[in-house]
C-alpha cells in the first residue's frame, strides 16, 4: 500500500453489517484506546471541502487514513473523537 495517493470506496451493505462493524470497532477501541484516533488522522468536515481532501491525500506525508465527516451525529462528539 506504499505511495497510494487515493482509494476510494464504497460499501453496499445492509444495516446488520454496519452496526457489526460499529461493534467490532467499538470492543477495539476498548481493548486498544487509541488505536482509532491514531488510524483516522485527518478529518474533513464537509463534501464542499473535497479540495481540502485532495491536498491532504496528494501532499500530507503524515497522513494514514484521510476521511470525510458528511454529516454530524446529533449529540454526539464525532470530531473530537475521530481527530
Amino acid at each position: 500500500m506504499l505511495g497510494n495517493k487515493v482509494a476510494f470506496g464504497s460499501v453496499n451493505a445492509n444495516r446488520e453489517y454496519f452496526e457489526s462493524g460499529v461493534k467490532d470497532l467499538s470492543t477495539a477501541e476498548l481493548q486498544y484506546p487509541g488505536w482509532l484516533k491514531k488510524l483516522l488522522t485527518h478529518p474533513v468536515k464537509g463534501l464542499e471541502n473535497y479540495e481540502e481532501i485532495i491536498r491532504l491525500l496528494t501532499e500530507s506525508k503524515g497522513s494514514i487514513k484521510v476521511f470525510c465527516e458528511v454529516a454530524a451525529i446529533e449529540g454526539a462528539q464525532t470530531a473530537t473523537a475521530a481527530s
